[in-house]
This record gives structure tokens, sequence and C-alpha cells, in this order.
């Protein structure tokens, strides 16, 4: 059986050049193999930091994220209640409105009444 030769390398961008050397391995003999074993775990151990860091910024945008929805739906409320607010304000004022107009209608017709009947009396005294 003819010995198992592997080669790892990974992209020069993501672990740069000074660990690519670090990443080549042979699992020919035994030697080589322990060598190998000590470069997968402190490989390992880069992955689990790097993972660990992965998931402390989840968890930081994952309470970032319900901060801001419960900002969304608390600005959302308020402004549902100022809308309430405005309606309500805008129909007092148009009651209002509708009252003066009423009253004011009503005093001209008054006034026209007593201005007929002044006329009728003038008119009654003029017979």
């Amino acid at each position: 059986m003819a010995p198992l030769n592997f080669e790892a390398q990974l992209l020069k961008q993501e672990f740069g050049s000074e660990n690519l050397e670090q990443l080549a391995f042979k699992l020919s003999s035994r030697d080589s193999s322990l060598a190998a074993i000590g470069t997968f775990q402190y490989n390992l151990s880069i992955v689990n930091s790097i993972r660990g860091k992965i998931g402390a910024s989840q968890s930081r945008l994952d309470v970032s994220y319900n901060v801001l929805s419960v900002q969304q739906e608390q600005s959302r409320a308020a402004a549902s209640r100022i809308q309430d607010a405005d309606i309500g304000r805008e129909t007092a004022e148009l009651l209002r409105l509708s009252i003066l107009q009423e009253a004011g209608a009503a005093l001209l017709a008054q006034a026209g009444l007593q201005s007929e009947l002044t006329l009728s009396l003038l008119e009654f005294r003029a017979v």
C-alpha cells in the first residue's frame, strides 16, 4: 500500500503566507503524522477562536436587532397616539365651528323675523 500523502493549503489572504507553511502536512511516516496532529490542533484552536469571535458578533447583532425592533414598535405606537390626538382635536374644533355656525344662522333667522315683524307692524299701522 502506498503511503498517504496529503497536502493542505489555505488562501494567502485568509491566513497569510507564513501560516501556509504550517498547513502543509504529510502522513507518510509516524513522525510526520504526529507533527500533523500538532498542526491540526493549532489550526483547530485558531478556528475555535474565530468561531468565538463570530458568535460574539452575532450575539451583539441579535441584541441590536431586538433593541431596534422594540424602538420601532414604540415609535409606531407613539405616532398612532399622536394621530389619534390630532383627530380628537380636529373633531372638537369641527364641533365648535358647527355650533357657532348654527348659532349664527339662528341669530340671522331671528333678525330676519324681527325685521319682517317690524315691517308688518308698520304696514298694519299704515292701514
